[in-house]
């Protein structure tokens, strides 16, 4: 306010004019502020656009966006408030290591890979079926090399519909959302399958439940993020201690 009366004194004295339209609007007041890049940032708002507030704004850091799974979301949004509100670093170890340990407590949905799908067609070998897994001289289609790995995951669901004898179920389409993980070794073979969240044949999902590979999900997914973070603060990576200890002895 005291700003904008002074442009009167400034129009008139420097400008020569009676009137103008010079006027500044307040956007925003954070108590706490932090850079991962250059336009990558969260702040902690305590007042937008002159009104009183206490909330957590976020720009360009995709932990927020909707393809990252919610529980790791989850995660690293109180990482990031943690690190606004000045928490020990000791404390956010902590907890991002708790995270990592009690993964397989957390409902697979919530940590599987949220996206969408397009180009299923694009990448099939057509006419060429060469997988001998399982018993089966046709169980999965051939795919052209550099394939990305949520397409091969979805056809891969397609293919185990077709395996499983399930003709009524709806398969994955193009511009299909899914969700999908990385899986450990199994008699199949899949190192990632998809699935839609709905509808989804039990056999399917009780093969992702007993595969599911949780490291692999926390180093893709989540690892990143947190170096990215830690990183910008010159921070060293949390570490299991006590995971530690036991291997040592």
């Amino acid at each position: 306010e005291f700003i904008n009366k002074s442009y009167d004194l400034f129009a008139k004295k420097f400008l020569n004019c009676d009137t103008h339209r010079f006027d500044i609007k307040q956007e925003c007041v954070a108590k706490s502020a932090f850079w991962v890049t250059k336009k990558r940032y969260g702040q902690w708002i305590i007042n937008d656009g002159g009104v009183k507030c206490d909330k957590l704004d976020v720009k360009g850091l995709d932990i927020v966006r909707s393809n990252f799974p919610p529980a790791m979301r989850d995660l690293m949004t109180k990482v990031l408030k943690d690190i606004l509100s000045n928490v020990e670093k000791e404390v956010i170890d902590e907890n991002i290591i708790n995270f990592k340990n009690n993964m397989k407590k957390i409902n697979f949905e919530d940590i599987s890979l949220p996206t969408g799908v397009k180009g299923l067609k694009k990448y099939i070998n057509y006419g060429k079926r060469t997988s001998k897994i399982y018993g089966s001289k046709n169980l999965f289609t051939d795919l052209k090399k550099g394939t990305p790995v949520h397409v091969k995951a979805s056809i891969k669901y397609n293919d185990l519909l077709k395996h499983f004898g399930y003709k009524n179920i709806e398969p994955i389409k193009n511009h299909s959302k899914i969700k999908w993980v990385y899986l450990k070794s199994n008699p199949l073979g899949i190192e990632a399958l998809a699935f839609k969240g709905y509808d989804d044949p039990k056999k399917i999902i009780d093969f992702i439940k007993e595969y599911i590979d949780y490291d692999k999900l926390y180093k893709g997914a989540l690892e990143k993020k947190i170096k990215m973070f830690y990183e910008a603060l010159n921070w060293e990576l949390p570490i299991d201690k006590q995971n530690s200890i036991e291997r040592f002895f």
